[in-house]
């Protein structure tokens, strides 16, 4: 009551100053109508009633844009948040595709465990060339090729033993990775099922396992770990199979420690990598193999280079040629947006 007084005081000493003998300049203009109405006799005034309802006029269209102007800042506020939110997700899905959390499976993970398996087939396809070199093994052929034309037997020195090599890489691949689409190995050997548990908890579980295991040798996992051992002990049984039906003319048994030690490691590499491909959320990586005579896309394969063909000594005209897959010794994987490419050799790489 006492703010309103004080305010009518101050008009009423405006308007007494309109009515003084002198002309009063106005400080501001109130409304359309000019301040000072000029007719007969001089200068005349204002009605009083007239100069309050333009000044309280004035004070409502103030107080509605005050309003807009708030209702602005907040939509701006709102907005600064949301982008603040999105920008702490996009690093976040950054943070973690990259692999800084080491209780997540990330694709960074996943490309991580695919590289450790091919530096363990690659390990282990040399120590079973030692072997069979000593041995006097032959090699069968043609293997993995049946439509291109390629003359495995005319491959002389560094090339013949650059052949056999791969050749060996990818049939320890092909049976190392025999099930891996199987959520565990477990049930592919013994045939029985787990316990229903939610999918979320055996995820957790799987990359807890990976944790746990990742600085053991493989013979402690062995002693710790029932369904490994069977996995081992399976993997080995296959691999002599394979190698004697398939790879090797008279080729009976693998009898080395060095061979033994290597095919442990590969054994623990890729158990690892299937923790973490079915560890994966909220879907896990999807593996895919490449089958022989299949184009080359390089969306989704790569070769080394020290196998692929020299620019150089490429045909006019032939640099842009369709390349066929002759075998591939690590399958490629796919996880959300991310591909982890398949490690292949192509047909003119051998040529």
């Amino acid at each position: 009551m006492h703010q309103a007084m004080s305010s009518w005081s101050h008009l009423t000493v405006t308007f007494t100053g309109l009515h003084s003998n002198q002309p009063q300049q106005p400080s501001r203009n109130f409304g359309n109508q000019a301040a000072y109405d000029h007719g007969e006799g001089g200068t005349k005034a204002m009605e009083p009633t007239k100069k309050f309802k333009d000044f309280v006029y004035i004070v409502e269209v103030d107080e509605s844009l005050y309003q807009q102007l708030d209702a602005l800042r907040e939509k701006l506020r709102k907005s600064e948040q949301s982008r603040l939110a999105a920008e702490n997700r996009v690093a976040e899905l950054s943070a973690v595709d990259t692999g800084f959390y080491s209780n997540d499976a990330t694709p960074a993970l996943l490309q991580a465990r695919a590289n450790s398996v091919k530096q363990e087939i690659q390990q282990c396809a040399s120590s079973l060339f030692t072997l069979a070199e000593s041995r006097n093994l032959s090699l069968k052929y043609p293997f993995y090729f049946t439509t291109k034309t390629l003359n495995p037997t005319s491959f002389q020195g560094a090339k013949q033993m650059q052949f056999i090599s791969l050749v060996l890489q990818a049939s320890l691949s092909e049976v190392i990775f025999l099930a891996f689409e199987s959520a565990t190995y477990a049930f592919t050997l013994n045939g029985k099922m787990e316990p229903f548990d939610a999918p979320d908890a055996i995820k957790k579980r799987r990359m807890k396992m990976y944790n746990e295991l990742l600085h053991m040798e493989p013979q402690q996992i062995i002693a710790e770990n029932q369904d490994f051992e069977s996995f081992v002990a399976q993997k080995r049984s296959s691999m002599i199979e394979y190698l004697k039906s398939t790879v090797f003319t008279g080729f009976d048994r693998i009898d080395g420690d060095q061979f033994d030690i290597k095919f442990l490691r590969l054994c623990k590499a890729v158990w690892l990598l299937h923790l973490v491909a079915f560890a994966c959320a909220p879907a896990s990586a999807e593996i895919f193999r490449v089958p022989p005579d299949s184009p080359y896309m390089p969306d989704y394969m790569k070769e080394n280079e020290d196998i692929q063909p020299r620019t150089d000594l490429v045909p006019k005209g032939q640099a842009n040629k369709q390349r066929f897959v002759a075998f591939v010794t690590v399958p490629g994987f796919t996880l959300r947006n991310s591909c982890i490419k398949a490690d292949v050799c192509c047909v003119d790489s051998l040529c």
